[in-house]
């Protein structure tokens, strides 16, 4: 799955109320607070640090992202969009 970065995309974009459009990723210069909040949050669970180039770019950030959710009992539900085909099930995170 991958989302290009920019405020403006071919989803919903302000069509859905629950749905809202965003830039999520986070440019490397502003990575320090976030990156300490991820690790604090893999510490928690016991799982190593991640390093500032493991949450460079969106694929790694949205990776690390829904790691962390399935290492604290959350599901995350993706609208992949219509056409795509299934993804095969994601294995448990690398660090359990």
């Amino acid at each position: 799955m991958v989302e290009f970065q920019g405020e403006w995309s071919l989803g919903y974009n302000g069509t859905d109320l629950f749905s809202p459009e965003m830039d999520y990723c986070v440019d490397p210069a502003d990575l320090a607070p976030y990156l300490q909040t991820a690790n604090a949050l893999l510490a928690n669970k016991g799982c190593p640090p991640l390093s500032p180039a493991q949450l460079r770019g969106q694929v790694n950030q949205l990776k690390a992202f829904i790691d962390i959710c399935h290492l604290h009992g959350l599901a995350v539900l993706t609208d992949p969009g219509p056409g795509t085909p299934a993804a095969a099930p994601a294995s448990p995170p690398a660090c359990c």
